[in-house]
């Protein structure tokens, strides 16, 4: 796969394209029919291997299925104690069965496997590599719908989606908007929203189709004949809200102004509103300065990687390549660790799923310089002083964000 991870889901559309076009205001089908480029990308034996790792996680499973309830974790596992469980006297565990699951399946009960790079590492690759791209959180989320079968009622989700199709085909219908751009605390509501539904666009996605629906879109799907699987690869980018959020906490930490109590019997002080507003018409210019906007945006970037996936692919033989390092083992920086800089004059964090990685300033020559793209370690090690190069170099290799090579 090349650099454009996004772009590889959404061919022969360009990622420019799509972002100028498309982003948060126009529903795309991408009409491929080409099963073949996206066959290594997920399958049902990814399905079924899912049931057996997750096992342990029924909450990353959901049946669902067109008016009925969704099955409780109870319907689709079943109890298993330890070997000798009279003497030794532990507790059953719940573990997901999947002939319970197959049971439900058959019913008519669509299978959802929640954030199921959990259980593929491949996928959470892809999703890491599309975060470091765009700067979005990404989740994929699999849905394993029966023949002549409907999972969900006709609904909108509060993040965008981009369903690519795996096997087989899916009957979608998708709407008009009836709330532009809606947050996670405007949920669809079919009481209030059904009636104000207009005509769909009616989409048939067949195996290696993509389709991209913004968030507040309402929709729903169906199968025909054919079983279907696709991979829904759900994305959370930074919003201005958030943005806005993190610039007033910022504010009120540096200013006590903001921090003040509203005067006792405002409920009841019909002047309240407009005093209050004068009040933050003089407050919040501060708040938003545009020298605080930096670090805002780096608050609210942070929060994609408290979520994001850790992965394993490569660190280990990348341990081997740097303990066999020479002048010219070559050195790149990973496309499919997510990472952010923060600069701090004295040193460097390296913002990571899990953690931060500080490094010298004196170092901050040879990352820059890995930034641009591979480089020998001959090369690197000269851009940092005091002979330091290799140690520098196993703090990143260490920490999965480069890959070394001979």
């Amino acid at each position: 796969m090349d650099d454009d991870a996004f772009g590889s889901l959404i061919a022969p559309v360009t990622t420019a394209d799509f972002f100028a076009r498309y982003f948060e205001r126009e529903v795309l089908h991408v009409a491929r029919g080409d099963a073949a480029a996206i066959a290594a990308l997920y399958s049902v034996a990814d399905v079924e291997n899912a049931l057996v790792l997750g096992a342990n996680e029924p909450d990353h499973f959901a049946l669902i299925k067109t008016g009925a309830e969704a099955l409780g974790t109870d319907a689709f596992t079943s109890a298993r104690n330890v070997v000798r469980n009279r003497t030794a006297r532990k507790p059953a565990r719940a573990l997901v069965d999947p002939r319970a699951v197959l049971d439900a399946f058959a019913r008519g009960y669509t299978l959802n496997i929640k954030d199921a790079s959990a259980y593929h590492p491949p996928l959470a690759l892809l999703c890491n590599r599309i975060q470091t791209q765009l700067g979005t959180y990404v989740q994929a989320n699999a849905y394993f719908t029966p023949p002549r079968a409907q999972g969900f009622e006709i609904h909108y989700d509060t993040h965008d989606t981009l369903i690519v199709q795996i096997e087989g085909d899916k009957d979608w219908q998708v709407y008009e908007p009836v709330v532009t751009l809606p947050l996670e605390i405007q949920p669809f509501s079919a009481a209030a929203h059904d009636g104000k539904l207009g005509t769909p666009r009616e989409f048939t996605l067949r195996a290696g189709d993509a389709l991209y629906i913004p968030h507040g879109f309402p929709h729903c799907a169906k199968t025909a004949q054919r079983r279907s699987l696709h991979l829904t690869f759900a994305m959370s980018p930074i919003r201005l809200v958030d943005l806005v959020e993190s610039l007033v906490q910022l504010g009120a930490l540096g200013d006590p102004a903001l921090r003040v109590a509203l005067p006792p019997g405002w409920h009841r002080d019909q002047d309240f509103a407009a005093r209050a507003s004068a009040q933050l018409a003089e407050l919040l210019p501060r708040a938003i300065a545009p020298e605080r906007i930096p670090l805002a945006a780096e608050l609210a970037f942070n929060d994609l990687f408290s979520a994001t996936r850790t992965t394993a692919a490569g660190g280990f033989d990348t341990l081997a390549a740097f303990e066999s390092l020479t002048g010219q083992t070559t050195i790149r920086l990973r496309d499919d660790t997510p990472f952010h800089v923060r600069d701090r004059g004295e040193r460097l964090d390296i913002v990571l799923a899990g953690k931060v990685v500080t490094i010298p300033a004196l170092a901050r020559g040879a990352f820059a310089r890995l930034e641009r793209g591979s480089v020998t370690f001959g090369e690197f090690d000269a851009l940092v002083p005091d002979g330091l190069g290799r140690t520098f170099l196993r703090t990143l290799a260490m920490n999965e964000i480069v890959r070394v090579a001979p």
